[in-house]
């Protein structure tokens, strides 16, 4: 046999062999992916058991929940048939002329009201009103209360995306910042993983299973050797104490789920254009009753007993990781915290996150206005920004 009928023989022998190996690997993946869907659902419905507002909201199977399709509660909860938190149904075909926005979040996206308590209604009236589009405006309210950025980016691969919107707002990262405790060491996996499952792992996997196996294997391994340290680290008492980890570890899966969110939409449209908003927290602002109360600090703070200062410290490292993130990335940056944190916090938010109608009427306007003087959208500005900053601006 020459030698370049061996190097062929060689060759198809490897294929058969890798094909084979690919073959068992889709089994093995297969079933591993009924069983954590199955996990998720599950853990779905558990969490759900605790949700003041459930009744709006539904299990799913890949992303823990969703906000339940037509839901009618009223001139204030109501569902689109698309599960979004609006009345509007967005259509599947694009019209020409109108441009399209997507808001992502969590709670502080979706709202409270959808007729006056949340910045995606107020923003879609400042396009309007600016001239942005003459057209139109179409408005995605893509925010769901609870979710993890995980849960965040698997809804935007799984259906916002799919709208191929223009501009998209990111306001995403309250509930990571609260889920990791950056006292703490290292997390060996996502909150999001922890209470529903490895879900967001299968859906985001490679074509070949085999590639997929080998990651998930190495995945295991890394997160118990970070488990291994998390176990031996001991948490420092009293004020003062350190950080555990960088910033950028502590919030490892907030930053691969706005690499996903970034993907996901760049993918559907690649003329989208995408900001990034910091996050706009009442630290150290309000009274000590109120930061003592339910809804006042995070479990964390409460568990180290941080003054409402080193509360905000703690949170401005958050927001520090975001403007990082938009620079790295040459995303657009909304800074929302820097204008707020001259106002009259305790007056714009009702905890320490979410806002009254007029904060997130406020806080639409910061966005519009960073929006428009970076050239993501057109239109005239508005007047009631200054407006509303005079009147809530500290004295």
């Amino acid at each position: 046999m020459t030698p370049g009928r061996k190097a062929s023989f060689a060759a198809v022998t490897l294929l058969v062999l890798l094909l084979i190996v690919e073959g068992l690997a889709r089994v093995v993946w297969w079933r591993l992916e009924e069983r954590s869907l199955r996990k998720t659902m599950q853990g779905g419905k558990l969490v759900l058991q605790n949700d003041a507002i459930n009744f709006m909201k539904e299990p799913d199977p890949v992303i823990g929940y969703v906000l339940k399709p037509g839901f009618d509660g009223g001139r204030a909860m109501t569902i689109s048939k698309q599960g979004f938190a609006q009345e509007e149904v967005i259509p599947a075909q694009r019209a020409r002329g109108k441009l399209r926005v997507a808001a992502m979040g969590e709670s502080t996206t979706q709202g409270h009201d959808i007729q006056n308590a949340n910045y995606p209604l107020y923003l879609r009236r400042l396009l309007e009103a600016g001239g942005s589009s003459p057209a139109g405006i179409e408005m995605i309210n893509g925010g769901v209360s609870g979710w993890y950025s995980d849960q965040v980016a698997l809804w935007a691969e799984r259906k916002v995306a799919a709208f191929q919107p223009d501009v998209i707002v990111l306001y995403v990262g309250w509930n990571d910042f609260q889920a990791y405790d950056p006292y703490s060491p290292t997390y060996a996996r996502s909150a999001f993983y922890v209470s529903y499952g490895g879900t967001a792992y299968l859906i985001e996997s490679s074509p070949l299973k085999l590639v997929w196996i080998a990651s998930a294997i190495a995945e295991r391994l890394r997160a118990r050797r970070l488990e291994a340290k998390r176990q031996a680290y001991e948490i420092p008492a009293g004020p003062g104490k350190p950080y555990a980890a960088s910033p950028e570890d502590t919030y490892q899966y907030f930053l691969r789920s706005m690499d996903r969110l970034v993907r996901a939409f760049r993918q559907a449209n690649p003329e989208s254009k995408l900001a990034v908003s910091t996050l706009v927290a009442r630290w150290p602002a309000g009274t000590p009753a109120e930061y003592a109360s339910r809804q006042g600090a995070t479990q964390w703070m409460k568990n180290h007993v941080l003054s409402p200062r080193e509360a905000a410290e703690s949170h401005q490292r958050f927001n520090e990781v975001i403007r990082a993130y938009a620079r790295k990335r040459q995303l657009a940056l909304i800074d929302a915290e820097a204008v707020f944190s001259n106002l009259d916090r305790a007056a714009l938010q009702w905890d320490f996150a979410h806002f009254t109608s007029e904060g997130y009427e406020l806080l639409a306007e910061v966005m519009y206005d960073a929006l428009r003087s970076q050239g993501l959208v057109s239109g005239a500005p508005s007047p009631r920004l200054r407006e509303l900053i005079a009147k809530y601006r500290s004295q």
